[in-house]
């Protein structure tokens, strides 16, 4: 039997699967299982473990929270993904469980901080959609709020990937990325890349009668 902390992390962590889940707990923020045995090997910090119900513990590692930007930057650069999960609440007297949320899921292309970029470089996240012959690709610095989308064969698409370097790359799951790509890969579902869809978002937003 588990603990009422175990089950609620247990359930933040199965919304964010592909991310490193930093869990606030007072003055730190605790990873667990897989996710501390990588903080703890990347950030070369102390593996541990604590227990979680009778006989039964888990690895655990942890940073103090006001150091979180470091430590978030270290995992950034090195091409992970960092879900960021905060207490909601102060714990109260006799409270057993305050509520957390992710507020924050911080990856190498959505970087807006100061502190976490590359000075004088772009922060590209782009998107690479195959098609009949022609791949779509799009990429935007986040930072800066450059955009600009196209339509190329595959090797001009891998030639272009190449220039721009992007931080992290999305494209449909089961699609193979050029071979040259060192880009953080995000693999999202097809509807994600349905033509229909985001012609119509593009529209909306450039606030443009057609492409």
């Amino acid at each position: 039997m588990t603990t009422p902390l175990r089950r609620q992390y247990l359930d933040l962590k199965r919304r964010y699967p592909h991310a490193i889940l930093f869990f606030r707990l007072g003055d730190f923020y605790e990873t667990f299982d897989q996710d501390a045995e990588t903080a703890a090997r990347e950030l070369d910090i102390v593996l541990t473990s604590r227990p979680i119900g009778k006989d039964q513990r888990v690895p655990l590692a942890g940073i103090p929270h006001h150091a979180l930007d470091s430590y978030l930057a270290k995992l950034i650069a090195k091409g992970y993904k960092v879900a960021v999960c905060e207490q909601m609440e102060e714990p109260g007297k006799g409270k057993q469980l305050v509520e957390r949320q992710v507020v924050r899921v911080v990856t190498p292309g959505t970087l807006v901080e100061d502190n976490l970029l590359q000075r004088g470089t772009n922060n590209y996240l782009a998107a690479l959609a195959p098609g009949d012959g022609q791949m779509g690709l799009a990429y935007v610095d986040v930072s800066t709020g450059e955009f600009a989308c196209t339509q190329l064969p595959a090797e001009a698409a891998a030639a272009e990937l190449d220039r721009l370097g992007p931080a992290e790359l999305l494209l449909p799951q089961g699609a193979s990325p050029p071979e040259a790509v060192k880009a953080t890969l995000t693999p999202l579902p097809g509807p994600a890349f349905d033509e229909g869809a985001t012609a119509e978002r593009l529209l909306e937003h450039f606030k443009t009668p057609s492409l």
